[in-house]
């Protein structure tokens, strides 16, 4: 799965910056993480999707359908 900018996209329409969603992690995913996931450098694990559902305040399935739109997931 290549998560690109979409999880970029709905982070900055919520109002978060990487140091807010790493707070909402519970320092879990460290912004450095969150960057190379939102560039597609780093693919995420299923508990990091879990973690940026929930920082995100959406599903885990409703975060995966949004990269599925957005073509983004293989």
């Amino acid at each position: 799965m290549k998560t690109v900018s979409r999880l970029r996209i709905e982070r900055i329409k919520r109002g978060l910056t990487q140091e807010d969603v790493y707070l909402r992690t519970q320092r879990r995913i460290h912004p450095s993480r969150l960057s190379k996931i939102e560039r597609g450098i780093l693919e995420p694990t299923q508990l990091d999707l879990h973690l940026l559902a929930e920082a995100l305040d959406v599903s885990v399935d409703e975060l995966v359908r949004l990269e599925q739109k957005a073509g983004t997931v293989d």
